[in-house]
């Protein structure tokens, strides 16, 4: 990372849980690692944390955010390696302990360090949701291709809109199963950018490997998804896959 140079904040949301928001957040994150790149990933998931688990890292946690926003331990304290590549910071254990102005000034300091940093944030759109797009520069909105789940998406879209017009807001749909297009029990693609008005960064097939070992895995079909999202993240022209081989 040059000198000078600020690392780019992520601010990984959903509408609606169960989306597998947080699977994705580490398959960005790892994607990214392997790239070369510096990455921290942020549970902002507030008395929910599931990333210390995806990351392998449980076992040796003692401090997390909420040590940090309140000065009990430093920063760098409570970062931890994972055996995926990237570093982590776990969330509170109890809610209501991220105080906006507070993790705000921390991304700050924390972007000088990183390249990519992903804030995965609590599902919703309530006040971690908000402490979480406040201390963004982008935000990656994860939907599923459900009619309840793209009216949610679309709502978030104009709150954000509302806080800050100027961010970046880029839509994932996750666990994308073509076979239900097929029975018209999800929406066309078209249909869902439509309807959420968010530009697409790309579509995650769906994995039931994934739901087996409850974590991101290295190779499929998956993998190669949030291969494709973080080459277009970096900036580089990669179409989206045709639907038949998802």
């Amino acid at each position: 990372m040059l000198v000078g140079h600020l690392g780019r904040i992520f601010a990984v949301v959903s509408g609606k849980g169960g989306v597998g928001k947080s699977t994705l957040t580490c398959g960005l994150g790892i994607q990214l690692a392997k790239q070369g790149k510096k990455v921290l990933l942020i549970d902002a998931d507030e008395g929910l944390s599931c990333l210390d688990i995806m990351l392998g890292v449980t076992e040796n946690m003692v401090f997390n955010l909420s040590d940090v926003l309140e000065e009990r331990c430093a920063a760098e304290n409570a970062v931890y390696s994972s055996p995926m590549g990237v570093d982590f910071i776990g969330a509170p254990s109890a809610f209501g302990e991220i105080d906006q102005e507070k993790f705000m000034s921390l991304c700050g300091e924390l972007r000088k360090k990183y390249e990519y940093i992903f804030i995965d944030s609590t599902a919703g759109i309530g006040r971690g949701f908000k402490a979480a797009v406040a201390c963004a520069n982008e935000i990656i909105v994860v939907v599923s291709a459900d009619a309840v789940c793209i009216r949610d998406a679309a709502r978030v879209n104009d709150i954000i809109d509302d806080m800050d017009g100027e961010k970046s807001c880029r839509m994932v749909i996750n666990r994308f199963d073509r076979r239900y297009m097929k029975r018209k029990d999800i929406r066309a693609i078209d249909e869902i950018i439509d309807e959420t008005g968010i530009q697409m960064l790309g579509i995650v097939p769906f994995d039931r490997k994934i739901m087996k070992v409850g974590a991101p895995l290295l190779k499929g079909k998956a993998a190669s998804a949030c291969g494709r999202i973080v080459k277009r993240i970096c900036g580089m022209n990669i179409a989206l896959k045709k639907l038949k081989w998802l």
